[in-house]
């Protein structure tokens, strides 16, 4: 049986996915995002092992309590032979809904697996420009909006989500091609927009500025006027005056 490396985990969330969920938050990344948070996440490090039954028996004990898990990262699906094990083992012996939260850098053969056994996708879009995506995380968006498509046409695509950063993928030309790739997926599922905060930020982005309030409503509306029609806020950084 395979082992999982965890970073941490969330007994009871209600911002990780619908509902009241638990949220485990896997080890590695395969992405250097220049404002990561959670930079602590992104080291291959073999750390808080649990073999799929002990993560499995820690959720069975609580599974009364929650609507469903979400596994994140880092990018959890670096581990997805042993996810794997986990969800059959979910799926046979529990209600739960299973969500994945990931930044869409995913190995083709672990999606095609991964696919018929999570009910849900969260995925992220740093960049639509390849050049300005290599800019945030040193790596290409080929595979990632690879897998937006994939996850889309299989009709579990919960969300997508695009921080928008002052001065690097916020240009109109960002957002209209943004906007255009949305729509390319047919029936657009909902762009989650959310604005840069410097605060936290551990990397190189911490001398970009945060993203005022002025700039973000240009921005939303800006890909509205493109045709988006499902854009949620997630303005409640912007103090009040």
């Amino acid at each position: 049986m395979n082992s999982l490396y965890v970073n941490k985990i969330i007994d009871f969330s209600f911002v990780d996915g619908p509902g009241n969920r638990l949220a485990i938050f896997l080890q590695g990344c395969n992405l250097n995002c220049g404002y990561c948070h959670n930079p602590e996440t992104i080291p291959d490090a073999k750390v808080n092992s649990y073999t799929v039954q002990q993560l499995y028996d820690y959720i069975a004990k609580r599974k009364d309590f929650i609507t469903g898990i979400t596994v994140s990262g880092g990018e959890c699906t670096l581990q997805w032979q042993a996810l794997i094990e986990l969800f059959s083992l979910l799926k046979r012996e529990t209600a739960l809904t299973i969500f994945i939260d990931s930044n869409g850098n995913i190995d083709s053969e672990g999606l095609s697996y991964l696919l018929p056994l999570t009910d849900a996708f969260m995925l992220d879009i740093k960049a639509i420009d390849d050049d300005v995506h290599h800019q945030i995380t040193k790596t290409s968006n080929e595979v990632i909006l690879e897998t937006v498509r994939a996850v889309h046409k299989q009709n579990k695509l919960y969300e997508l989500r695009y921080v928008l950063i002052p001065g690097i993928n916020d240009s109109v030309d960002d957002l209209k091609k943004l906007a255009n790739f949305v729509l390319s997926l047919g029936d657009h599922p909902p762009l989650v927009l959310i604005p840069y905060r410097n605060h936290g930020v551990k990397g190189h982005f911490k001398s970009i500025p945060s993203m005022e309030k002025k700039q973000y409503n240009y921005a939303k509306e800006t890909l509205s006027s493109q045709g988006l029609k499902k854009i949620i806020e997630k303005n409640n950084f912007f103090t009040k005056k």
